[in-house]
């Protein structure tokens, strides 16, 4: 009597969540935190579809005798085209975000203003995993994304400062595949 081997069926959802740098064209607005991505393979087909949410710090630069800080608030969804074996997957495609950016300034002379502004990005983002079983895994992931438009800030003087029109991520976390 002979039995058939059957394949485990792929996971129906992993969860993800990674320490990330984030590093603009322009570094002095380097900021860092959290991004959580939901992703959702095709099955058997090599692609999975993603959404992501990044939580990170605002910096802050002094400009014209006060500050200027800037938190960015990422969502993005992104199509990858993956290789996934036993102990390790690779994954690559493009991403598409929207940047939630809320600016506060402060001018020399105490007065405040903030104000949120928006941006779109796209870009493209890989992710290699090591899998440790088949629900847990380690990654790193890097990513590249231009933004428009391009969002400028001043405090109180005339000097503007903006957070650049392109971005790198680098990140590195954990990843937990649901059956």
């Amino acid at each position: 009597v002979t039995r058939a081997i059957s394949r485990p069926s792929p996971p129906r959802l992993e969860l993800a969540a990674a320490y990330a740098a984030v590093i603009p064209t322009r570094p002095e607005w380097t900021r860092q935190g959290v991004t959580l991505r939901l992703t959702v393979p095709f099955g058997r087909l090599p692609l999975a579809a993603s959404l992501d949410a990044g939580l990170g710090l605002a910096p802050a630069l002094p400009l014209d005798g006060g500050s200027i800080g800037a938190r960015v608030w990422p969502i993005g969804l992104g199509l990858a085209a993956r290789l996934v074996r036993p102990r390790f997957r690779l994954a690559i495609g493009p991403r598409v975000s929207l940047q939630i950016v809320e600016a506060a300034a402060i001018g020399p002379d105490g007065r405040r203003g903030s104000a949120t502004t928006f941006s779109a990005g796209l870009g493209l983002h890989g992710e290699a995993a090591w899998l440790f079983s088949r629900h847990v895994g380690a990654f790193i992931s890097v990513g590249g994304e231009a933004l428009l438009p391009r969002q400028q800030f001043a405090s109180a003087g005339p000097t503007m400062t903006d957070l650049g029109a392109a971005l790198v991520e680098l990140g590195a976390g954990l990843t937990f595949a649901l059956p």
